[in-house]
């Protein structure tokens, strides 16, 4: 999912706010509620929409975002605006539905959104490297430690196990 974060918050970090959005966008596409469109998120001085000051908006893929909101009402605008951008309520029941499954979800994208946030420069620098400094010496081959374990278990089993 292309997420394109345009301007800065003064309370949260830029890295903070892309780690909210895409861990929310995670979450909804996992459970197949992906964006409708790419998104485009603006993070302003005010946000105002027919008259009135809001903290967030979306609009068709357009998210707009307060920039002064601690990092609190940061995580939980960024997760009802995702919402909205990725799931299309009755009408008379849009905004309810909306904060609803954001009071919901909130601790979730709240965890996938830490796990993101830590170690954000040492995955850039791996990526990075993977042009430079990953070249196979000798002819490609896999590197073995992509085998090393980290834990993994399974929480579901299939029947008959």
């Amino acid at each position: 999912m292309q997420i394109t974060l345009k301007g800065k918050a003064t309370q949260v970090s830029r890295e903070q706010v892309r780690a909210f959005l895409h861990a929310a966008v995670a979450v909804l596409s996992y459970h197949n509620r992906p964006p409708l469109w790419p998104l485009v998120v603006r993070i302003k001085k005010q946000v105002i929409w027919k008259g009135r000051k809001w903290n967030g908006l979306h609009c068709e893929g357009r998210i707009e975002l307060k920039a002064d909101l601690s990092p609190e009402d940061m995580l939980t605008v960024c997760i009802h605006e995702v919402i909205h951008a990725c799931i299309r309520f009755p009408k008379g029941t849009v905004e309810k539905n909306t904060s609803t499954l954001t009071a919901r979800i909130k601790s979730d994208v709240a965890r996938l959104a830490e796990i993101l946030l830590e170690n954000t420069y040492q995955r850039a620098a791996f990526l990075a490297h993977t042009k430079l400094a990953y070249r196979a010496k000798g002819g490609d081959h896999y590197d073995n430690d992509q085998y090393d374990s980290v834990g993994v278990s399974t929480k579901y089993h299939r029947k008959g196990e």
